[in-house]
């Protein structure tokens, strides 16, 4: 790379700063890289796809594509590295060194998943460096923040990709009328996404191109960007520049003093006869002209005396005398550590400087007044809405007070309950067996079970030395009824109990053969009690 050829303004620029060059150099170009890029990716395209097709994996092309990621950087690092430096190279150059695959192909293989690829790969594709040299310089590179920033690029873009391939289809959304949106909406989903047919898939693959062909380019030239300015920063380039051009400016005056006596010799005859020929037409005009002369040989000699007079500071700074002390305290004031901090301060100035103009001057006391007014109310606006809420509550506190407490105290009051455990139980059918089963048979399970388990808490008593309360539990049948001498009888109340409560609470009804079995041991338990 020749920096005296580069087409931007060097110098210095913060990462972010160095990544919107590069945006600005993909705008630039964008033409160029439009054509390279289409007529290298369209064909790559169709072949994929085509290839994808006849292996009825249609993804595969898409998938295939996104991984060929470099390939394509390579593309548009080749234009935008040519047109940095001088003109952009034409397509046939550019889709011709596509197909010079060595640089690349790391970057195809086990360089691929680099979130830092744009600032790496021109390290491989424009200096050419191989292993050890290469890492070593990518890592230099990377420092200084640019690592952090070019990933950050790489996950930022990505979103954009993503976004600009959902854009496409919300754009056809929009021009579904609103009464259709919902249907239309649900049949692109199903379309592409539940068991897509095998155009919409190559659909999908199209769209994905076209993301990556809108964002791709930007990752590139911002990578390429934040290059050059880790470069500039390394290198100095901006400094050479500025030291070319001082030794342009001197190598043109040296020449200047250089074939300014000859220009002089070949003049003086002619400016002597001309001086003659006025002489004798025009004396006045020569008097006239010899006094200027004196005048201004007079202010050559005054201007002499005064360069001379300058040079003597010279010969007064040159018999000074070294003084040790003082030689050491410069070292020790070099030596300090404020000399080897670096700053970088920032502040924001106006692009276009404001003017004074009368017009404007009339109203900067009434813009001042507005201003006042405003910053007050920015200032001090909360505490005065906290003011005016405080006074509102105080000056209608009796008028919500007390309708508040009548409703809560409306609420809070005991009124005509009634209470499940006070209304007297419905009776029991007399042929309690037959009841349920019809409940059964009927296709409610849960109320079949339920009668039975009032039997069984109805005959309960019979077998155990007990009483239940109202308001007794399962937990407290379970406990009465551990208490019966009779193993079958215990065992019939225990089984309808836990029978009920899988009914009730887990809505787990039983089949037809275990509510048979749950039946004949309540009528065994029910005979054994009589």
């Amino acid at each position: 790379m020749r920096p005296e050829g580069l087409q931007v303004a060097l110098r210095q620029r913060s990462p972010w700063e160095a990544a919107d060059l590069g945006f600005v150099l993909v705008r630039r170009h964008a033409a160029s890289i439009a054509r390279s890029w289409l007529l290298f990716g369209l064909p790559l395209f169709a072949l994929l796809n085509g290839i994808a097709y006849a292996l009825d994996r249609v993804w595969l092309a898409a998938l295939a594509m996104w991984w060929l990621k470099p390939w394509f950087d390579q593309l548009v690092l080749h234009i935008l590295s040519r047109a940095a430096f001088a003109d952009p190279p034409s397509v046939g150059d550019t889709l011709r060194q596509q197909f010079r695959l060595g640089a690349v192909l790391p970057w195809l293989l086990w360089r691929r998943v680099d979130l830092s690829r744009s600032l790496s790969m021109p390290v491989s594709l424009l200096e050419n460096l191989r292993g050890r040299e290469r890492r070593l310089r990518s890592t230099l590179l990377g420092r200084a923040s640019n690592s952090a920033v070019a990933i950050a690029l790489c996950l930022v873009l990505l979103h954009i990709e993503l976004a600009v391939w959902m854009s496409v289809f919300m754009l056809a959304l929009m021009f579904v009328p609103y009464d259709f949106l919902s249907e239309s909406l649900q049949v692109m989903f199903e379309t592409l996404l539940d068991d897509p047919p095998h155009w919409a898939q190559m659909l999908v693959n199209l769209v994905s191109f076209f993301a990556m062909s809108v964002v791709e380019p930007f990752f590139v030239g911002a990578g390429f960007a934040l290059y050059l300015n880790r470069r500039t920063q390394l290198e100095a380039w901006d400094i050479e520049l500025s030291f070319r051009r001082i030794a342009r400016r001197i190598g043109a005056l040296a020449f200047m003093l250089v074939a300014l006596p000859g220009i002089a010799l070949i003049t003086a005859p002619t400016a002597l006869a001309t001086a003659a020929n006025n002489a004798v037409v025009e004396p006045a005009a020569a008097i006239a002209t010899d006094d200027d002369a004196t005048v201004e040989a007079a202010d050559d000699e005054e201007w002499t005396a005064e360069v001379i007079e300058s040079r003597a500071l010279a010969d007064v700074f040159a018999d000074h005398r070294r003084d040790a002390g003082f030689a050491r305290d410069v070292t020790k004031t070099l030596q300090a550590p404020e000399f080897g901090e670096k700053k970088t301060l920032q502040r924001w100035e106006r692009i276009h400087p404001l003017t004074d103009s009368a017009s404007t001057k009339d109203l900067w006391p009434f813009l001042r007044g507005i201003g006042a007014i405003i910053a007050f109310f920015a200032k001090f606006g909360l505490w005065i809405l906290l003011a005016l809420l405080i006074a509102a509550v105080l000056i209608h506190a009796a008028k919500w007070r007390l309708p508040m407490i009548e409703r809560l105290l409306r609420r809070n009051l005991p009124g005509a309950i009634e209470i499940e455990a006070d209304r007297p139980p419905e009776s029991l059918p007399s042929d309690l067996i037959a009841a349920a089963r019809t409940l059964f048979a009927q296709g409610a399970p849960r109320a079949a079970m339920a009668l039975l388990y009032r039997g069984t808490c109805a005959a309960l008593p019979l077998h155990a030395d007990g009483m239940l309360t109202p308001g007794a539990t399962e937990s407290d049948v379970l406990r009465l009824a551990r208490g019966i001498d009779d193993v079958e009888a215990r065992t019939a109340v225990i089984d309808v109990v836990q029978q009920w409560q899988r009914s009730a609470y887990a809505d787990d009804p039983p089949d037809a053969h275990r509510f048979e079995a749950l039946i004949a041991r309540y009528e065994h338990a029910r005979r054994v009690a009589q």
